[in-house]
């Protein structure tokens, strides 16, 4: 009897570090149950990470085409600015000749004007002179009245 009761004693202790071990075993697998559940939060956190990851390099890439866009328009407004100088430069000599040429043309209407004021003065005076002279020759008058009334102007 000795040895069953030796065996009894040593089945209860190994019954007993089988409940420790068995509390153990369930306390870890709580732990694991509780690292499977945060490792499920972090795949979903990490997921989610990685789904705003390539928002954002999409942004980026988004970002760096614009710039370089951006870069172009500046090279096409800044050929576009020299080339709006240089047609205001042509213009504005342009303009310049244009109103040299009008002050031009109107001194030239003006002498115009002129002209034929000078012309209808002229024109007076002839016909003066061909009445003048028709009854001149009629009452036989000297080529030197003619000559007078030219130079001075009067009978």
């Amino acid at each position: 009897m000795f040895f069953g009761k030796k065996y009894k004693d040593e089945i209860i202790e190994l019954k007993k570090q089988n409940k420790n071990l068995q509390k153990k075993l369930d306390l870890a697998n709580a732990r694991i149950g509780g690292f499977k559940a945060a490792n499920n939060r972090y795949r979903k956190d990490n997921s989610e990470l990685s789904k705003i990851n390539l928002l954002l390099q999409n942004e980026i890439n988004a970002t760096k085409h614009l710039t370089e866009q951006n870069e172009e328009l500046r090279k096409i407004t800044s050929e576009l600015n020299s080339e709006k100088i240089r047609i205001n430069s042509e213009l504005t000599s342009r303009v310049k000749e244009l109103s040299q040429s009008k002050k031009e043309i109107d001194t030239i209407k003006i002498e115009n004007q002129s002209n034929k004021e000078k012309i209808i003065k002229l024109q007076g005076i002839v016909d003066n002179l061909n009445k003048l002279i028709n009854t001149k020759m009629r009452d036989k008058v000297s080529m030197q009245e003619l000559k007078n009334y030219c130079e001075g102007g009067k009978k």
